[in-house]
């Protein structure tokens, strides 16, 4: 789980920030993204052996993909797209570790 403060107000150069005085940022734990299976070139789905966090870039395919409505679809890859492994697996708040 990876701890991130919630922000109160989000402040960009074309933003107002508002905040509650007297009132702290909530604290919460975010959960990371999973990969359950990988999907390779011949669309044999075998178990996931790669963690998320050896990716520049996970893309949200689509949340519930899975007849079940279990398994997010994600796609990772590097620099080059064309190198990149589909998983099934839990998008979950979109962090990795």
């Amino acid at each position: 789980m990876i701890k991130q403060k919630q922000p109160q107000g989000i402040k960009t150069k074309d933003m107002t920030k508002c905040i509650v005085l007297g009132e702290e940022p909530e604290v919460r734990m975010l959960k990371p993204i999973e990969f359950k299976y990988s999907f390779l070139s011949n669309l044999e789905r075998k178990e996931a052996k790669r963690s998320p966090s050896q990716f520049e870039n996970i893309e949200l395919i689509c949340r519930q993909y899975s007849t079940n409505g279990i398994f997010d679809l994600m796609f990772a890859f590097d620099e080059d797209r064309k190198y990149g492994i589909i998983y099934l697996g839990h998008w979950n708040d979109g962090v990795v570790e």
